[in-house]
This record gives C-alpha cells, sequence and structure tokens, in this order.
C-alpha cells in the first residue's frame, strides 16, 4: 500500500470515529423520552461506524504488518 493511500484511510477511520463520538453523544444527551426513538436511531448509526471503523483498522494493521515481513526479506537479500 502506497504512503498516501494509508494516510488517507487513517484519515477516514479517525472521521468515522469522531462522526461515531458524535452520534453517541447526541443519542447519551437526548433528555426527552419523547426522543428515545430518535437517541435510538443514533445509537445505531454508530454501532453501524464502529463495524466500518474496526475494518479500516484491520485493513491498516494488515498492510503494515506485510510492510514489514517485506522489509525483512529485503532486509535477507
Amino acid at each position: 500500500m502506497t504512503s498516501a493511500l494509508e494516510e488517507t484511510i487513517w484519515v477516514a477511520m479517525r472521521t468515522l470515529e469522531e462522526r461515531r463520538n458524535m452520534l453517541l453523544n447526541m443519542a447519551q444527551s437526548e433528555p426527552h423520552k419523547s426522543n428515545r426513538r430518535w437517541a435510538s436511531i443514533q445509537e445505531e448509526r454508530a454501532a453501524e461506524m464502529k463495524v466500518h471503523i474496526e475494518r479500516l483498522r484491520e485493513l491498516l494493521t494488515k498492510s503494515a504488518l506485510s510492510d514489514e515481513e517485506n522489509m525483512g526479506q529485503n532486509m535477507n537479500l
């Protein structure tokens, strides 16, 4: 993976994390019971964000491990 692509994925992951935190804060700060459904929807959206965040984190981790393995192989040549 190129460093530019990796940087873009890190930025995307951080953006999703910020959005997830914002959704959770909005859902938790909703004081009125009449808007509990709205808060529940925000919690569901935050849960969906978490799935994507975890996927991006896994992709970046695998890429980093692959890069380390490739560097080790190149040093042995």
